[in-house]
């Protein structure tokens, strides 16, 4: 009986030894379940190249997007979710275009360190006549659609349209883009391409634990699903931490030998000026920071977050100055296109949550 295949779709920009430990995770944790295909979508210029030829890699692309967008639409506020939204459409398309039964998303920092997730999820798939599966991040009354591990039972549909859409309408430009990102253009695109009834949202996160063990309440920097071995982390803020805990989960996934462990182990150590702590680290069945560490964690958070609103405010006054001043708005674009790629680590860092 011939097994079941699958595109693992991984979008990055600058992380690329990150999205080749994501890719050799996905082709030997689930290379005797699945049929896999890894493509990867290298979303800042002129780094394709050093992605294509990696031997867990089958097909690099590049992301649709225009170079320059008018201040009139939503999309300029946040073009690294646009990179992101164009990545998971150019890779779903790939894998619908080869008859691949189903297609998972994620980026860089999604690792899959174990079938088992994959097996539940394409099962409940097809056992429950769905086309999406997903998960949702529930804030009081508001739930937002998250980007990684997020699957499509590309059996179910025979829309050859799932993939396509204008990047200057509405299907780019959500209402509320600015402030939810890629999570409003999935929602975007699950309302416009799906039918009632065809969503499943398997988890809201709460079966997740963070960094410190506890209960994920903010999506960054570090996530891990138990039962099903995914795993998501964001090393921009805490190096040394997520650099020791993501070395650890490596060291210790069995479905990797010794080469591949110190193959993985060596990439992220050489994207990264992060060093081990292991001193720091709470070993047990599963491994998370020692909570003694939160305190030091806080003010690294509240640094980023003073950075982050000095930068924001400095782009607004070049906005103004490039009225009286057009040359200035060259500044400008350069601070927004800085901080289109960073806004979601800070805005979703709740420093108050961490004390």
């Amino acid at each position: 009986m011939s097994k079941p295949s699958i595109t693992i779709g991984i979008s990055v920009y600058d992380r690329l030894n990150e999205a080749k430990v994501s890719a050799l995770l996905a082709k030997n944790v689930l290379a005797n379940y699945f049929d896999v295909t890894v493509i990867v979508v290298a979303c800042k210029p002129m780094t394709k190249t050093e992605l294509v030829g990696y031997k867990f890699i089958d097909h690099v692309l590049e992301p649709d997007i225009f170079p320059d967008v008018s201040f009139k639409q939503n999309i300029h506020t946040n073009m690294g979710a646009a990179r992101t939204f164009s990545s998971f459409l150019k890779c779903g398309l790939y894998a619908q275009e080869n008859s691949t039964n189903f297609f998972c998303f994620g980026n860089a920092g999604s690792w899959l360190l174990h079938p088992k997730g994959l097996i539940e999820l394409t099962s409940k798939l097809i056992n429950e006549n769905k086309l999406v599966a997903c998960r949702a991040v529930r804030e009081l009354k508001k739930y937002t659609i998250e980007d990684h591990f997020f699957f499509i039972n590309l059996k179910l549909s025979l829309n050859t349209y799932l993939f396509q859409g204008e990047f200057l309408k509405r299907f780019f430009n959500p209402i509320f883009f600015y402030e939810n990102g890629i999570h409003s253009l999935l929602e975007n695109w699950i309302n416009s391409k799906t039918e009632p009834g065809q969503v499943m949202i398997y988890s809201d996160l709460t079966d997740c634990k963070n960094h410190f063990g506890e209960t994920v309440k903010n999506l960054v920097p570090f996530s891990i699903d138990p039962k099903r071995g995914f795993m998501h982390s964001n090393p921009f803020d805490w190096t040394d931490e997520i650099l020791t805990l993501r070395s650890k989960y490596i060291e210790n996934c069995v479905f990797l030998d010794n080469q591949l462990k110190e193959e993985a182990i060596n990439l992220l150590k050489e994207e990264t000026s992060g060093k081990f702590i292991p001193d720091k680290i709470k070993v047990g069945h599963l491994y998370y920071l020692d909570s003694s560490s939160k305190s030091e964690i806080f003010y690294v958070v509240i640094r980023s977050k003073i950075i982050w609103l000095i930068l924001s405010e400095f782009s607004r006054i070049m906005n103004y100055i490039a009225i009286k001043i057009p040359f200035t708005r060259y500044f400008s674009k350069k601070i927004q296109r800085f901080i289109s790629r960073y806004k979601d680590t800070y805005d979703k860092i709740n420093f108050e949550k961490i004390q």
